[in-house]
């Protein structure tokens, strides 16, 4: 039998949800699908093949435009104790591994990332989490592409099944406009579709659901993680996944998340989560689905994407920053990725 646990910590002021609804497959709501990309930042959900997962920039397309809820399988009672100890330092014993990805923007530059979406990220002096530069992104109505301002980190920012990875980053929410959009992403490890002979993936199929997405809706910051899929079905199209966690989100402020991931679809999976230095979610199981939408194996492999994505019905403007991004492949990695 699968194993899994979620544990869901009160915040400040919030009242926090534990481990919901499974993640069935049939669920349409949230962000608008996982098709697109490719090579070369199209959108859309037809996007032609070709393609690293992330190598190539690839997206997360256009999809169903969806106002609903962000989280798929929205729902979220019960939760058990914490796996692993919980505790902020996610495991003792020094990192066993090696650094894969820093993007912590302190070349000046965007030296490491490739746009996905509109190409308008900037590196800014200020407000920064640590060192001297962070990045700066925005998404608006009069934007060549008016719901998706993201980085990806190449195939430095590519995740394999069975291998454990610790992911740190920071983000700081600057203006989520004046309508708050219904479901917005910040930070994904995005499904990749199925290989195709001739290279590359079939970016024209819908992936399905990401396995660790943080999203916003209206007023609240949510963590969503696939939960027990069914592996019977299809993954559906809604990349955002169960809603494990939430709490009232604070502009201005910045919050740190580490994240312990190793991508599988069977019994040796993993996702832990802090947030804070606080731990929020911890899971042993699969929580990726064998399938993408078009009934055939996904790629063993997930990606990640940092930045906006949010619904093309809203029409206000979001503003964020980001820092401190890295990505350690290995063992015991909190240290080697925590924002510092």
């Amino acid at each position: 039998m699968r194993g899994w646990i979620c544990l869901g910590v009160a915040l400040g002021f919030s009242t926090v949800l534990g481990c919901g609804e499974d993640d069935s497959g049939a669920s349409t709501g949230g962000a608008g699908g996982a098709a697109g990309g490719g090579s070369g930042g199209a959108s859309g959900s037809g996007a032609g093949a070709g393609g690293s997962a992330a190598g190539s920039a690839g997206q997360a397309g256009a999809g169903a435009t969806s106002s609903g809820g962000a989280a798929g399988n929205a729902g979220a009672a019960g939760g058990g104790g914490a796996a692993g100890g919980g505790g902020a330092a996610g495991g003792g014993g020094a990192p066993q591994g090696s650094m894969q990805f820093v993007g912590d923007f302190e070349s000046g530059t965007l030296a490491g990332w490739l746009p996905s979406g509109n190409d308008t990220t900037q590196v800014v002096t200020s407000p920064v989490r640590s060192g001297k530069f962070a990045a700066f992104m925005q998404v608006g109505p009069t934007d060549s592409t008016p719901y998706r301002t993201e980085l990806t980190a190449g195939d430095k920012g590519t995740f394999y099944d069975g291998t454990e990875y610790w992911i740190g980053l920071s983000f700081r929410m600057v203006d989520w406009g004046a309508t708050l959009p219904a479901w917005a992403t910040l930070f994904q490890t995005h499904a990749t579709p199925h290989a195709l002979s001739g290279g590359g993936f079939d970016w024209s199929c819908n992936a399905g659901k990401n396995s660790i997405t943080v999203t916003t809706s209206g007023d609240q910051m949510r963590l969503n993680v696939v939960v027990k899929p069914d592996q019977s079905k299809l993954p559906g199209t809604a990349a955002i996944a169960t809603e494990v966690w939430k709490e009232p989100f604070t502009l201005g402020v910045w919050v740190d998340w580490v994240f312990r991931y190793r991508p599988s679809t069977g019994a040796d999976g993993i996702v832990e989560a802090w947030r804070n230095g606080e731990k929020i979610f911890s899971q042993m199981g699969a929580n990726r689905f064998v399938l993408d939408n078009c009934n055939l194996p996904a790629a063993a492999q997930t990606y990640m994407k940092v930045g906006i994505y949010r619904e093309m019905a809203n029409t206000s403007t979001q503003k964020l920053n980001y820092d401190e991004v890295r990505i350690f492949k290995g063992t015991n990695g909190y240290s080697a990725v925590a924002p510092k």
